[in-house]
């Protein structure tokens, strides 16, 4: 599967539109209860890395501990506050290190506030498995990940060379949210060229067969040349058999007719006994019988040394008829070999169609893993951007309306603290289902991340959407969730805007419907208001 850079630079583009929408902003002066202080926001996105990554000795880690270099009351609150969080079933311990003298073994997570970051290029010269986070913009070359804060926003920067060279995978959900253009390239290039490995040994077995279909047509040559001369030797055997036939017969008439003449013989004998008296008149005719027998004793070695020459004949068939024999020995090892051929052939055919068959489970792997949220089966916040935005282009051609929901789970970080992160997970599955079953088939429906979804109703009026989503949120709230016996409820909030006429991005009506979904926290959850200008 080639992708062009073309491709990738949209696909770059879009995360970067992403990231600047979901970014948390950052105000320690804020009034407001729900909005985070920037020490908050980097405690979040340290936790938040930590779901995105694995450990080089990651099965060997019962518990994240978390080393602060440098002095931040305001962060070390903060990752108080979340002290009972857990990643991957691994809770966090934190200690506030005063110097870089330490023993890198024992922390998994080292931060590296703002006020001592020129300590970086130290600390990642004496780490081996430690992840080292540094809260501001450092050396590129001794860089893992930097949380760097600007306009009231924090990006996350990321090294992938310093993070592989360390053994630390990545996961693709951070390198779309943090990687660089390069990093995606490459991450699409190693799967490029597993995908060309495979066709150039299809192409090999290819080959192969035409090669061996090749010498099996040589040899079925040969086998027909060998099968014609056969029937030829066949034919010539069964011609010299009537002639021995003919021949036996021939000599049994003659060995009768000697037969008779000797008794003839000594029936004369006797009467030349008994007529002695008659022997001078008689000798003419004895003389004569003797003459008869010479030529009948002549005629009889004639027949004799025919015979002879036939035997020697009859001898040099047999020899011929084994040297077919041997011609037959050869024949049928060829038969033997062309079975042999066939069989590699047919194993060739076999591991071709399963290379092809694993080449297109590949394909589909790599398509879903591109489009779909692993969890929920939903569309993934990229390929539900990427598509609601082709609806609404279409839309404003057509001059049709549609309206975008953003949809949060309340109160979810409760599920998780009381029940833990595999009920959590239940929960967002659930909500899941609910959308998925209640949209129609050219609705579109993703999760955007955590507890957050979002839904385009196309071709549908502001009055339709809001029924649907009235009833979306009965129908959550009316809905038990069973986790080992314990029965959980939960109720959604939700947000709606219309897509205008003259708006150039999704994002900017996503981002509507966001604030009417802070107005439907805002005014007690479990709700749905409409953005209203």
């Amino acid at each position: 599967m080639v992708i062009s850079h073309h491709l990738i630079g949209n696909f770059v583009v879009r995360f970067s539109l992403a990231l600047a929408i979901c970014m948390a902003t950052v105000s320690p002066l804020s009034a407001k209860e729900n909005e985070l202080t920037a020490a908050e926001a980097k405690a979040h996105y340290t936790f938040e890395i930590a779901k995105q990554i694995i450990w080089p000795n990651d099965a060997a880690i019962d518990q994240f501990v978390v080393g602060i270099v440098g002095s931040d009351p305001e962060l070390e609150k903060a990752f108080a506050k979340r002290k009972l969080t857990t990643v991957r079933g691994k809770s966090f311990t934190f200690e506030t290190l005063p110097n870089t003298t330490l023993n890198s073994d024992v922390y998994s997570i080292i931060f590296i506030t703002e006020k001592s970051r020129s300590l970086n290029n130290v600390i990642f010269s004496n780490i081996e498995n430690t992840l080292i986070i540094t809260d501001g913009k450092v050396d590129k070359d001794k860089q893992m990940i930097s949380l760097i804060s600007s306009f009231r926003k924090i990006e996350i920067k990321l090294n992938r060379d310093n993070l592989r060279r360390h053994q630390f995978e990545v996961s693709i959900n951070l390198l779309g949210l943090a990687g660089t253009k390069e990093d995606l390239t490459e991450q699409l290039r190693d799967g490029e060229l597993s995908l060309k490995r495979l066709l150039k040994e299809k192409q090999q077995e290819e080959e192969n067969l035409i090669k061996l279909n090749q010498l099996m047509t040589k040899k079925n040559d040969t086998l027909l040349t060998a099968r014609t001369e056969l029937d030829n030797n066949r034919r010539t055997l069964k011609e010299n058999n009537q002639r021995l036939e003919s021949l036996s017969k021939k000599i049994e008439i003659s060995t009768a007719e000697v037969n008779k003449n000797r008794k003839d013989i000594t029936h004369q004998k006797k009467l030349l006994k008994e007529d002695q008296v008659n022997a001078a008149v008689r000798e003419k005719e004895i003389d004569k019988l003797e003459a008869s027998i010479e030529k009948n004793l002549s005629i009889l070695d004639n027949q004799v040394n025919r015979i002879k020459q036939q035997d020697d004949i009859i001898d040099s068939r047999n020899q011929t008829i084994g040297a077919q024999r041997g011609w037959l020995t050869v024949t049928l090892v060829v038969i033997t070999m062309f079975l042999v051929m066939t069989y590699f052939l047919v194993k060739i055919n076999i591991l071709r169609n399963r290379a092809n068959k694993e080449l297109e489970s590949l394909n589909s792997q790599l398509y879903e893993l591109a489009t779909t949220d692993g969890m929920t089966k939903l569309f993934n916040r990229r390929h539900f951007m990427e598509t609601s935005q082709n609806e609404m282009l279409r839309q404003q051609r057509k001059k049709t309306v549609s309206v975008i929901l953003m949809i949060d789970i309340d109160n979810f970080k409760k599920v998780n603290d009381t029940y833990g992160h595999a009920a959590g997970d239940e929960v967002i599955k659930a909500v899941a289902k609910v959308l998925r079953d209640c949209s129609r088939t050219y609705d579109i429906a993703g999760r955007l991340g955590g507890e957050e979804y979002a839904m385009m109703l196309v071709d549908c009026d502001m009055t339709a959407a809001y029924e649907i989503a009235e009833r979306l949120c009965k129908q959550i709230e009316s809905m038990e969730i069973m986790l080992d016996g314990l029965k959980i409820k939960i109720t959604i909030s939700i947000g709606l805007s219309m897509v205008e006429t003259d708006d150039k991005t999704i994002e900017q009506v996503i981002l509507r419907a966001d604030r009417a979904l802070y107005e439907a926290k805002e005014n007690g959850r479990n709700r749905a208001v409409v953005f209203i200008d």
